[in-house]
């Protein structure tokens, strides 16, 4: 029969296999066939959703916050001149050296203020969300990389770091694009594909920046270990697993050497060395998925989807809970807060330092969430989601990045200074003075010996107390700022010198004093 005679026909083929009369209804199969391509194709712009909600969550009340104690570093090493910024790095800090530099180069063309300097944190948190739904889509499904994604957007720790002038942001970016890059291999591998040599070239590439950026963030090694491990060992009859695990180890090992440098620097310069970690370093592991009530939340959704994926079968458990993913996320969120908290040095150990592990968890959730289906699923995260804004209120208040109120002492200098004043510090070892243009700075620092960039170091040094006894016994009057709350033992001038205190501010966790000889 021709082409034409079949259409014109009355009947025609269908899946099943029977025919039926032309014009009656679709069968349910070619009914689910269609919902089936409808969903793949709303299932191509999944991607979008989570970076921009991820951006307009990071764009919101970027410049609100004053800025923090951490970041007027991140200002003192990248307002210096370029080689003073490397004459610094050879004595501290050279492990932010690559994410200092890129400040260096963005606050020539657009200037200090807080949403320029904070807007690399911001894109590159935006950028972790795109990947984590990348992650997710590829190791379970685009219904759980859609989830993650939005998971990983409002978790409130994310978000602050994604706000604030450090590297950390940009580090969990590229553990997140190491990991991804990773993925990719190890699926060209298992379909024979030969590009897979390439794309550990690129994981290699995606280490070496992430070293440089913070080589900490390293650590996710330990996790991508595993995530081969399990490969090779399921298919050791197979060239190409072999040579993906071959190729992983030397894609490693070149990173790890490339990168020695700043580890060994970065270690000599902290002392890194044996030290007891406090129970606040655990509560802040919980920062991971978000607050108490939000790791609860995520714990009960967790144990609920297993449940569920249990109840459906075998079949289903393994759909919604692959190998592939487990063995590539719980080591990624366990093992390097074990191996640092093992290995813990000698200055206290932050929740910064294990941000690049939030990824993990928020794949995960988003696991959990897909496999509790739509409604119960969305339900869930939106409780989730709910849960996470009064946190993301707080930290985009003006004191949301937490430490002394910089902003508001600046002020008070701007506005009532008086020629011949000048400036002390209590025990504040930052370069506060360079957060704002108008107060602080404006003043002559004579606890200074050597000036940051004379010295090479973050907040300079200091001078001898002979020197700064010389420089109060000058001055007209002295503003003095001191960390909250005050040490009863706290005495700001030696007994030599006499001084009245003429006016008391205090500011959240900074305290701003006025003095004037006793005489006048």
């Amino acid at each position: 029969m021709t082409s034409r005679g079949y259409e014109s026909s009355p009947f025609r083929q269908v899946p099943e296999g029977g025919l039926r009369p032309q014009g009656s209804s679709v069968p349910s199969v070619e009914r689910a066939a269609a919902r089936e391509e409808k969903k793949t194709a709303a299932a191509r712009y999944y991607w979008i959703v989570p970076p921009l909600v991820s951006l307009v969550i990071q764009l919101w009340w970027l410049s609100r916050p004053w800025y923090s104690r951490d970041e007027t570093a991140t200002l003192s090493a990248a307002e210096r001149p370029f080689g003073s910024l490397i004459f610094m790095l050879h004595n501290v800090d050279v492990v932010h050296g690559t994410y200092y530099s890129i400040i260096w180069v963005l606050i020539r063309v657009a200037g200090t203020g807080e949403f320029v300097v904070r807007l690399p944190s911001a894109i590159a948190t935006a950028v972790t969300a795109a990947v984590v739904f990348g992650l997710g889509r590829r190791l379970v499904s685009p219904r759980a990389g859609l989830a993650a994604g939005l998971v990983f957007a409002v978790i409130p720790q994310a978000s602050y770091w994604g706000q604030t002038a450090r590297p950390y942001a940009l580090e969990t970016t590229l553990a997140a694009v190491a990991t991804y890059v990773l993925v990719l291999a190890m699926q060209a591998a298992a379909s024979g594909d030969n590009r897979y040599r390439w794309l550990l070239a690129g994981y290699g590439a995606c280490l070496t920046a992430l070293g440089y950026m913070q080589f900490l963030g390293l650590l996710v090694v330990a996790a991508h270990l595993f995530a081969v491990l399990r490969t090779w060992l399921l298919n050791r009859a197979d060239r190409k697993r072999r040579g993906l695990a071959l190729g992983w180890l030397a894609a490693v090992l070149v990173s790890f050497a490339i990168v020695s440098p700043v580890i060994v620097a970065g270690i000599a310069q902290r002392g890194f060395g044996k030290a007891p970690v406090n129970i606040e370093f655990y509560e802040s592991l919980l920062g991971l998925i978000g607050t108490n009530a939000m790791a609860k939340v995520a714990g009960l959704a967790v144990l609920c989807a297993i449940a569920v994926s249990v109840y459906l079968g075998r079949e289903r458990l393994r759909a919604n809970w692959p190998g592939d993913m487990i063995a590539l996320c719980v080591p990624w969120l366990l093992l390097p807060p074990a191996i640092l908290i093992y290995e813990s040095h000698g200055t206290p150990l932050y929740f910064r330092y294990l941000l690049f592990c939030a990824p993990a968890a928020a794949i995960l959730l988003g696991a959990a969430l897909a496999a509790l289906g739509w409604i119960a699923g969305t339900a869930v995260l939106l409780v989730f989601a709910a849960l996470a804004v009064p946190s993301l209120l707080r930290v985009r208040g003006v004191d949301g990045h937490g430490g002394a109120d910089i902003v508001s002492a600046d002020r008070i200098i701007a506005r009532d200074r008086r020629p011949g004043d000048v400036l002390m510090y209590g025990s504040i070892a930052e370069p506060i003075q360079l957060a704002y243009p108008s107060g602080m700075r404006q003043l002559e620092n004579i606890d200074l010996g050597k000036s940051a960039i004379a010295a090479g170091t973050l907040g300079g040094q200091r001078a001898s107390r002979v020197e700064v006894e010389r420089r109060a016994e000058a001055a007209r009057r002295i503003w003095l700022i001191e960390i909250s709350p005050i040490n009863p033992k706290f005495q700001p001038f030696p007994k030599g010198l006499h001084f009245r205190k003429v006016g008391t501010w205090e500011f959240d966790t900074l305290v701003l004093f006025l003095y004037v000889p006793a005489a006048r």
